[in-house]
């Protein structure tokens, strides 16, 4: 596992590369800050979608998804197999919410969710916490 730890203190997000030559370029933090300046083997721009390049920009965006991922889906798991009150919209939809997986943007949710692939219903944690806190309206 990584020790995400050992990045604390890193360069704020949105990195940006800016060439410097046919083979080479800095890498800007998003104040415009140097973070390093490297030499490639290729044309780093001769195809704007680099992967290796790319991969190496978007570390932070990569970083805050792996942290998020270790404090909710623990979270989520828990609930796996319990019983949690569904509270819908429409009459007939109250009842019971059985989770069978957690899931990353399942049915384009944005987030972490309790997924029951059978009844395609997901929950988020928010909603779990509002229902055992008595928040959500029946």
């Amino acid at each position: 596992m990584i020790d995400t730890d050992k990045y604390e203190g890193h360069a704020e997000g949105d990195w940006n590369w800016t060439k410097l030559g046919t083979m080479s370029g800095i890498l800007l933090d998003k104040h415009g800050k140097d973070i390093v300046h490297l030499m490639m083997p290729y044309d780093l721009y001769s195809n704007p979608t680099d992967a290796t390049a790319q991969l190496i920009a978007d570390a932070p965006l990569l970083l805050e998804e792996v942290k998020q991922a270790r404090e909710i889906v623990p979270k989520l798991s828990r609930f796996i197999g319990e019983m949690i009150p569904w509270i819908a919209d429409e009459p007939e939809g109250n009842g019971i919410f059985v989770g069978e997986a957690v899931e990353w943007d399942y049915d384009d949710s944005g987030e972490w969710v309790l997924v029951n692939y059978n009844e395609t219903r997901w929950v988020t944690m928010s909603y779990i916490e509002s229902v055992w806190n008595g928040e959500s309206e029946e």
